[in-house]
């Protein structure tokens, strides 16, 4: 069975948060997830991901350039930090 996670808005942040290898709350025998698509996330997470989020498998960061609620801005300087990051 093929694992991907889904997240719109806060699930998008808690996509982004489960996708770490050290994801708070989650026992290290976990299931792991195969990618992840965060759809308007909040990018800040506390400061947990100030230099760069580096997953255990591809995430895709969608986000509307006017959004209102969450940076844009922001989430796009976590992709670009993640990225440099590998």
């Amino acid at each position: 069975m093929s694992r991907k996670m889904c997240g719109w808005s806060n699930g998008g942040s808690a996509a982004l948060a489960t996708m770490v290898p050290d994801a708070p709350g989650l026992p290290e025998q976990a299931p792991r997830f195969r990618a992840a698509l965060a759809f308007y996330p909040g990018c800040g997470l506390k400061q947990r991901f100030d230099n760069g989020l580096k997953p255990y498998a591809p995430v895709r960061v969608f986000m509307g350039a006017a959004d209102e609620e969450v940076s844009p801005r922001l989430c796009t300087t976590l992709v670009e930090r993640s990225r440099a990051q590998g």
